[in-house]
């Protein structure tokens, strides 16, 4: 078998691979005309006006431009946010503190720190994501306090820890003052009575 056969409009039989090769010619002839290459260059600009309309920062221009891109955007699938590659710039520093009160009255604080610069990256990261669950996550607190306390106590003896949120707000570019700073409590616990 050598492949379909078509009866064209005229009653002539043609393969398939012949009729496509006419497509193919009437395709090139039309991107060669000048109205093809008007109809090509305005999808093409519309495309990238669209993809950059949809990727502008919350504003008034991008909310009125919206609903006419919309429709487009999402017919051509670039109505995609590149947020991953463009993130919020943060707004604030939040630095998770456990105070440690020792028998003797010292207070001991931990900090998660950077490692050496070879491995320190990775363990770092983890720090970070630990900190910000003992934030968002309650449930976290107890059990990341106790560690810290019986980590930083050592063979002494803790009688209290207390998880302690900090916040500074950034100044905006170009600010010399620095912003408004809170500090917060997350978790308490008294450990006379543990060992």
């Amino acid at each position: 078998m050598t492949g379909w056969i078509v009866a064209d409009r005229d009653k002539e039989k043609r393969s398939l691979r012949q009729r496509a090769g006419q497509l193919s010619m009437l395709q090139q002839r039309f991107e060669e005309s000048r109205l093809g290459e008007a109809v090509i260059s305005a999808l093409v600009i519309v495309v990238v006006l669209v993809g950059i309309v949809w990727n502008l920062p919350d504003s008034p221009i991008k909310r009125a431009a919206v609903p006419v891109a919309g429709p487009i955007a999402a017919g051509a699938y670039i109505n995609q946010s590149w947020a991953l590659f463009a993130p919020e710039v943060p707004k604030r520093i939040e630095t998770v503190e456990v105070h440690v009160a020792m028998a003797d009255g010292s207070v001991r604080i931990w900090t998660p720190q950077p490692r050496d610069r070879a491995a320190g990256g990775f363990s770092w990261v983890r720090w970070l994501r630990l900190t910000s669950f003992a934030v968002t996550k309650p449930e976290v607190r107890p059990g990341l306090a106790r560690w810290v306390a019986r980590e930083v106590a050592g063979a002494e003896r803790p009688v209290a820890v207390a998880m302690v949120l900090r916040v500074q707000n950034l100044p905006p570019p170009g600010g010399k003052t620095g912003g408004a700073s809170a500090t917060k409590v997350l978790y308490q616990e008294n450990l006379t009575g543990q060992r």
